[in-house]
């Protein structure tokens, strides 16, 4: 249990919450690039080449349409797009994977 030995500690302890919080919103990279979000794409198929390629396919046509409808103008990728495959079913002659492609998307609102 937190107990508060006078308001002028406790007025300090808000102020300087204040200030750290606004110091971090106007970060070097939040300023040049706006704000950022992580896009992402799931596809679940056959093999694991298919949805892999299917994957980054979607996700770059998903990116244009997501800024567009959310009202963000400027989007612009960032960073490097990143593929994570996963396992789904594995019935021994065949096996579907579930993979995800993400893309760092900044914009401006």
């Amino acid at each position: 249990m937190f107990r508060c030995v006078s308001a002028y500690t406790a007025t300090a302890l808000v102020a300087t919450i204040a200030v750290i919080s606004t110091l971090t919103s106007y970060a070097p990279e939040a300023s040049a690039h706006g704000q950022c979000k992580i896009v992402g794409y799931e596809v679940r198929d056959f093999g694991k080449v298919g949805p892999t390629a299917d994957a980054k396919r979607l996700l770059d046509e998903r990116i244009p349409k997501w800024a567009k409808k959310n009202g963000y103008r400027g989007a612009h990728k960032s960073g490097k797009k990143k593929v994570s495959c996963k396992l789904y079913l594995d019935v021994g002659f065949f096996d579907e994977w579930t993979c995800t492609a993400t893309q760092r998307v900044c914009y401006f609102k």
